[in-house]
């Protein structure tokens, strides 16, 4: 290092690198470790550890320490004014951050701190405990002007490196430069406040595993469960032994289970990614899928009773009985042709008809003059006991008129004698 450390401490590293030439690695090793610091509580800090991992079970080779000091006076190897540019997943486009000098991760690696050689020992890395974890590929720690080989190219625009800088309130931030014209490095970004500390994981086992996150169906409301699930652009080699799925809305989990269910709680848009862990260190992180979440659907709304006017087909009307016989009871239905017989139930019904002087009231579309069928008229039938009671009164009737008629001729012939004998004796006087 050059100004990050005082000048004793840079005479003493200095001799230490001497030394490293011609002593074994175990005195290497103990150099390095008596050049590690502790976080300065009042600052940002950034924690680097360097692991191997075999089994399932990861070893830490090396764990150093940066402030946000230690980045902002480390003199040699920071890189002036660099134009980043940051990609939303809008594909909106930011010239930012804009810091005055950013020290590339590659030169971090490369310098006395660390025994690990980023050329031949780093497979790949992953920073932890920040909202977006990010996490960079073997071929992205390259050196810029050694990839020369146009089918192998530099994998990142304007041959910018991931990097940290510092901020003018203290912060530690680290940039990812796009990869492309179509990539987003708006979620490979962080700042860790003064304070705070972030931690930054070097593999030296390994390697970066790209999963796809895929959900049973991206726009659901929150009455619905989603079915979450994991495939992988790069065979992951080894048995997965994690998975760590974070849903957007605060919760995640992390557990052996590949295909996880969530419901959301309340409407909104919510990014879901997934990452995941195998037993030799490999490690990915899926891009984001978007969901949408929306309230459930209002219940359609039923209307009470069956509103007005009968129910039926468009045309006119045709014999209607006036008793509905049980279905399950009557193989062929009544029509015209086939009115109903008398196993009919007799329990009359309530059609919603009317009769009028005789008629029973049917297809109310039919025009004028129309015969419909079953509208005819139809002679009521006479009861029994009115039938006797009008014998009766027409037999006491007829009765009376013959009596009147029998007295009547009678009264006649008494007067036609009466008078045929007063001439006979007015004659005789």
């Amino acid at each position: 290092m050059s100004s990050l450390l005082s000048a004793p401490r840079r005479r003493r590293r200095a001799a230490l690198a001497a030394l490293l030439s011609i002593v074994a690695v175990p005195l290497a090793a103990a150099s390095t470790a008596d050049a590690a610091d502790a976080c300065d509580p009042a600052q940002a800090c950034l924690i680097v550890k360097v692991v191997s991992t075999s089994d399932g079970k990861a070893t830490t080779l090396e764990t150093r320490y940066f402030n946000a000091s230690d980045i902002q006076d480390w003199g040699d190897g920071l890189v002036t004014a660099p134009p980043y540019v940051t990609r939303g997943q809008s594909g909106k486009e930011s010239e930012r951050p804009r810091p005055a000098a950013a020290l590339p991760l590659r030169t971090l690696l490369a310098s006395p701190a660390f025994t690990q050689d980023p050329d031949t020992n780093v497979t790949f890395s992953e920073s932890n405990g920040t909202p977006a974890p990010t996490v960079l590929d073997k071929p992205d720690f390259r050196d810029p002007a050694a990839a020369t080989d146009p089918k192998d190219p530099y994998p990142f625009d304007d041959g910018l490196q991931p990097s940290l800088y510092v901020t003018g309130a203290g912060q530690i931030g680290y940039v990812r430069p796009l990869r492309g014209e179509d990539d987003v490095n708006s979620t490979d970004q962080f700042r860790v406040e003064p304070g705070s500390s972030a931690t930054l994981t070097i593999h030296t086992t390994g390697k970066l595993l790209q999963p796809v996150a895929h959900a049973s169906s991206t726009s659901v409301d929150t009455k619905t469960s989603v079915s979450f699930s994991t495939t992988y652009a790069v065979k992951p080699g080894t048995r997965i032994l994690t998975w760590r799925w974070s849903f957007g809305d605060g919760e995640t989990r992390h557990s052996a289970q590949e295909k996880p269910t969530h419901r959301y709680t309340t409407k909104g848009t919510y990014p879901v990614f997934v990452e995941v862990r195998s037993a030799n260190g490999s490690y990915g992180r899926s891009a984001p899928i978007e969901m949408k979440v929306a309230k459930p659907p209002k219940p359609p709304k039923t209307s009470g009773g069956g509103g007005a006017g009968g129910g039926g087909g468009t045309g006119g009307g045709g014999y209607i009985p006036p008793y509905i016989p049980a279905p399950s009871k009557i193989d062929n239905p009544p029509s015209v042709d086939n009115p109903p017989t008398s196993d009919l139930p007799t329990t009359p019904v309530d059609d919603g008809l009317q009769e009028v002087e005789g008629f029973v009231l049917a297809g109310a579309g039919a025009e004028q003059g129309d015969s419909i069928p079953g509208t005819q008229a139809q002679p009521q039938p006479t009861k029994a006991s009115e039938l006797s009671t009008s014998r009766k009164i027409s037999g006491a009737v007829i009765g009376g008129l013959a009596v009147i008629l029998l007295l009547g001729l009678g009264a006649e012939i008494e007067t036609r004698w009466a008078s045929t004998r007063l001439a006979h004796l007015r004659r005789r006087t």
